[in-house]
């Protein structure tokens, strides 16, 4: 009776130890998953905005970009803006590059 009783807490600390090991293992999986997934988010937001910062300066006079060593947008100067934008090539060109869908926001002033 007393071999059996070692027996059995023997086989309930190896499943205890399987269980806390398991965790432990889909803890770690689901981390480096997760952090693989935030990085490839981050480097497609960079490659999108390069590319629409590049279209933006090409096509907005008196726009000026500065650029990092890394290839990163540091800054973004204008010395105008047109105050009327008619011409939409700019924008179907960053849909088009991004492969996604543009919308472009107006406010109206007020006033006469």
């Amino acid at each position: 009776m007393l071999r059996f009783g070692l027996v059995g807490k023997n086989i309930a600390m190896v499943c205890f130890s399987l269980v806390v090991c398991s965790i432990a293992i889909v803890m770690t999986i689901t981390h480096l998953v997760r952090n693989e997934m935030q990085q490839s988010v981050q480097d497609s937001l960079h490659a999108n905005m390069r590319a629409a910062v590049s279209l933006f300066e090409r096509d907005m006079p008196g726009v000026h970009v500065a650029w990092d060593a890394s290839g990163a947008v540091q800054r973004i100067t204008a010395e105008s803006l047109p105050s009327h934008y008619d011409d939409h090539r700019m924008t179907d060109a960053m849909v088009r590059v991004l492969g996604g869908a543009g919308r472009l926001v107006c406010r109206r002033r007020k006033g006469p």
